[in-house]
């Protein structure tokens, strides 16, 4: 059977990069591609540009069962973006909204109310990543629900060298798992299982000291903010046109470089600038915080297509935290 390779937007749209399709030329492969992956992806194969073997190919081209067929959106990954508006779902939306809201409502209940939110939403995001995709990443969830508790109660308790103590505990944590676990050994496996710990121990630490710092409530609530329009701004151009001219990840970082930008001035920040630069890190650890979120997800990157599990619109802010913070502390 003929393989067909795909890349950029064909590959999020069909949810995998290479798959098996039966053939006699490339016409009748592709044909039975589309009715596979659906209409967002036959729209696609209009403009992509069709390689066999490492040759270019037109829809006559005969193909063997050792043939191999590439699909590349034009301009090295596509003028065009593939899109699925289902990634939107209402559901995933209300529960992104929810957390965000009970951040945003401890935010103002005081520090320990605070410290529980965010232990919580953390560890509901670990439980619902490693619940969801699991069996595409293959690594151990229990260094990153370690790091979701470790870290914003070190952080509250001993500040800056509590999350850093913290930090070396879910290192600790991600070894002790491999040496259990044998599957657990290899070096992606271990790889990914520390990056993931770390991220959730330091992201959620870093909400922490950002809310004990300097303006701690204020600041918070920019980040609470930006990270709240940003995932309005991605995924309003998300779900229009798929011509439109404004990609969803321009989209989420110019917002949040704009509502950082006016929150600057209109809280009254005591360094308006550093928040200003704290924003553009935010908006590039959005960006970060869903592309980890899909390789922890589904072991790939599949940026502008339906992800699993229930969190998802939580992806980008957790990078973002632990930039937002890291900028903070060093311009303030």
């Amino acid at each position: 059977m003929p393989t067909l390779r795909l890349f950029a937007g064909l590959k999020e749209s069909a949810g995998e990069s290479t798959v098996n399709i039966d053939g006699e030329s490339v016409a009748a492969v592709l044909a039975a591609a589309a009715d596979r992956f659906g209409r967002a992806f036959e729209q696609a194969l209009s403009s992509a540009n069709v390689w066999v073997n490492g040759e270019p190919a037109g829809p006559e081209t005969g193909v063997s069962e050792n043939d191999v067929i590439a699909l590349l959106p034009p301009v090295s990954g596509g003028s065009t973006a593939v899109r699925d508006p289902a990634v939107e779902s209402q559901f995933h939306i209300f529960l992104a909204a929810a957390a965000l809201g009970v951040l945003l409502i401890t935010n103002f209940m005081g520090e320990e109310w605070y410290v529980t939110a965010v232990v919580g939403v953390f560890g509901l995001w670990v439980w619902d990543v490693f619940d969801q995709g699991r069996t595409a990443s293959g690594f151990s969830a229990w260094p990153a629900m370690a790091g979701a508790l470790a870290g914003p109660l070190a952080a509250y308790a001993w500040g800056s060298a509590g999350l850093g103590t913290s930090l070396a505990f879910v290192v600790m944590i991600a070894f002790v798992a491999a040496i259990v676990r044998p599957e657990n050994r290899s070096i992606d496996r271990l790889a990914g299982t520390v990056l993931a710990g770390v991220v959730a121990a330091t992201s959620a630490g870093a909400l922490v000291l950002v809310r004990l710092g300097v303006d701690g409530d204020s600041r918070t609530l920019a980040f609470l903010l930006m990270i709240g329009l940003a995932n309005l701004a991605f995924g309003a151009t998300l779900a229009g046109s798929s011509r439109a001219w404004l990609d969803p990840h321009t989209a989420a970082a110019i917002a949040t470089i704009i509502v950082g930008v006016a929150l600057a001035f209109i809280t009254g920040d005591e360094a308006p600038l550093a928040l200003i630069i704290s924003a553009c890190m935010v908006a590039g650890g959005f960006l970060a915080g869903r592309t980890l979120g899909s390789l922890l997800r589904r072991g790939d990157l599949f940026l502008l297509s339906k992800l699993p599990g229930r969190l998802v619109h939580v992806d980008g802010g957790i990078v973002a935290a632990a930039l937002y913070w890291m900028a903070l502390a060093l311009l303030t």
